[in-house]
């Protein structure tokens, strides 16, 4: 029997789940134009950490600082994956200080960044060390930590070179990012959580205006990534091209348990209202994890009961079959200032009918092993912490998102509505809004709150049922 591996962090799951659905020198200075042109195709790739040092004109150094005061409600679901709250420990009631420090600096050739990270957290509510119907208790956590930062350093007059923890993304996609190796989350549905950075070099060339070819290299996970046991060294060939209004790229990726995959995307103004893009990746092998009965998978984890039993394992990593996930997104903006967005994604890469069957039944049987309270609890336990974080990049086969937004309307706020569900056998969906209040130039008031439908059998539903947060950002 495999060595029993810990469950993944399910504070993660929770977060995902509530509110759905981050010195070295230079070999020679380059000119004034091609810093130009490196510093338009790093912005537009997302690459925001240590370029930000190369653009930010003659200053040596830069400083800019965030603190955000907030309380968060969420109503646990239900939920056999999460029996009587015992498993995961939902907080009824929480309050978060966060500390947000981003700091750029240059010198010649070469820029260095970090954003820094502290918070704190205090948790009321969820059941006592594990224990159904435990009083309520109060806990406190905090952490310290560098989200993103690193060196990157100009390599003559058209290339550039850089290492450290980043969050490489690109493309107008909301509600997922198929081409992207690295963070198929796009981070753009809540206002106030950052994604966290994972450890990446990079080596970019730019041989015209607007086009870069960059070789990439996810080497290690982030400090607080959700899920470290299913992390896999990554590395990948991007080609970006940024026109006057359009923009396009590829990027061929393959992970070192042998995934590989081609993504593409593409953003076209169709008018000065209108937009339309696509968000797609295809290749071979899927890193999720499925049920198979215990006897044709040893290596999986979670197992529980005979050997006739389901449990976990990454049994697709070598899978010829073609695995897809397509994104097609539009938007259009009234003359009043709103921006309505539809996204439908279509892809092969989550659960099938019967995949997801077995996936609830799984579920269902570790419940019960778990509610017992005894030897078969601790293998229980692993077996609903993998099904929490399946390591999928979507959980059905089809999703249409719709999003209602509005950014500095009457000068005081920027408001949002979004709602998501999955279409054919996925069950359920999320509704979800956010607001932003301007208190003046450096102090906001913000509220984010979410509703999902359909039970523990449903795509959103798992563990969260509603959440709301509300608090203050302040900027210095």
């Amino acid at each position: 029997m495999a060595a029993m591996q810990p469950p993944p962090r399910l504070c993660r799951a929770v977060s995902v789940s509530a509110l759905a659905v981050t010195l070295a020198c230079s070999l020679a200075a380059p000119p004034a134009d091609a810093n130009a042109d490196a510093d338009a195709a790093n912005a537009a790739a997302g690459d925001d950490s240590a370029a930000e040092a190369l653009a930010a004109g003659p200053a040596p150094y830069t400083v800019f600082g965030q603190t955000l005061l907030y309380g968060s409600a969420l109503s646990p679901a239900d939920s056999r994956f999460n029996p009587d709250n015992a498993l995961a420990r939902i907080a009824r009631r929480q309050g978060d200080a966060e500390l947000r420090v981003n700091l750029t600096a240059k010198l010649g050739g070469c820029g260095a960044a970090a954003k820094l990270r502290a918070q704190y957290n205090r948790r009321v509510g969820g059941d006592a060390d594990g224990i159904p119907g435990a009083a309520p208790v109060a806990n406190a956590t905090h952490a310290t930590f560098v989200n993103e930062g690193g060196v990157r350093c100009r390599l003559g007059d058209q290339a550039e070179i850089g290492v450290g923890r980043s969050v490489p993304q690109w493309g107008s996609a909301y509600f997922l990012s198929p081409s992207n190796p690295f963070f198929v989350e796009t981070g753009k549905t809540n206002p106030i959580q950052e994604l966290y950075g994972k450890d990446i070099w990079q080596l970019q060339w730019f041989p015209a205006p607007g086009v870069t070819l960059a070789a990439m290299r996810n080497y290690r996970h982030g400090r607080l990534e959700a899920d470290p046991a299913s992390f896999s060294p990554t590395s990948a060939l991007r080609l970006d091209w940024i026109g006057d209004d359009a923009s396009a790229g590829a990027i061929v990726s393959r992970r070192d348990n042998g995934v590989r995959r081609l993504g593409l995307y593409g953003t076209l103004p169709l008018s000065k209202a209108a937009l339309a893009y696509v968000d797609l990746s295809a290749g071979r092998g899927n890193g999720g994890w499925f049920v198979r009965p215990r006897a044709d998978n040893g290596g999986g984890i979670g197992g529980i009961g005979g050997n006739d039993e389901p449990r976990f394992a990454q049994s697709k990593l070598n899978e010829k079959k073609l695995s897809y996930s397509i994104l097609g997104g539009a938007s259009y903006t009234v003359e009043s200032g709103w921006t309505a967005t539809v996204e439908w994604l279509h892809g092969n890469e989550g659960y099938g009918a019967g995949e997801r069957r077995a996936y609830d039944d799984a579920g269902a049987q570790a419940a019960t092993a778990f509610r017992r309270q005894d030897a078969g609890s601790g293998a229980a336990a692993q077996t609903l912490g993998r099904a929490l974080a399946p390591n999928l990049p979507y959980m059905s086969r089809n999703y249409l998102f719709v999003q209602l937004l509005r950014t500095e309307w009457m000068d005081k706020g920027d408001v949002a509505l979004r709602w998501a569900k999955p279409i054919g056998a996925g069950r359920g969906a999320s509704v979800s809004g956010s607001l932003t209040y301007y208190l003046s130039n450096h102090h906001q008031l913000f509220v984010v709150a979410s509703r999902n439908f359909g039970g523990d059998r449903s795509d959103f539903g798992r563990l969260v049922k509603s959440s709301v947060q509300t608090g203050i950002r302040s900027t210095f």
